[in-house]
């Protein structure tokens, strides 16, 4: 199941990791923080950002083909991920 869920997750990963990174970079410069410090915040907001964006193009039709996403489909047998 998590290797579906990372299948389908790829590409709106794909298509915000750019726009999360840039953005808690730029509001965590000013912070003075050690680079270590700053370096694992930036890593750990970057990937729970994309986290969520991926959840929510699953889960939000109308952002599906926003995201990168096909129509969820409702026939049996065809691929989809859906988290019980």
């Amino acid at each position: 199941p998590g290797l579906r869920w990372l299948t389908v997750a790829l590409f709106p990963f794909y298509l915000v990791h750019q726009t999360v990174t840039v953005i808690a970079g730029h509001l965590l410069a000013p912070r003075q923080w050690p680079l270590p410090l700053e370096a694992a915040t930036l890593v750990m907001t970057t990937g729970l950002g994309c986290l969520l964006a991926a959840w929510l193009a699953m889960r939000v039709s109308a952002l599906r083909p926003w995201m990168g996403l096909g129509p969820e489909s409702k026939k049996p047998g065809i691929f989809r991920y859906r988290a019980s």
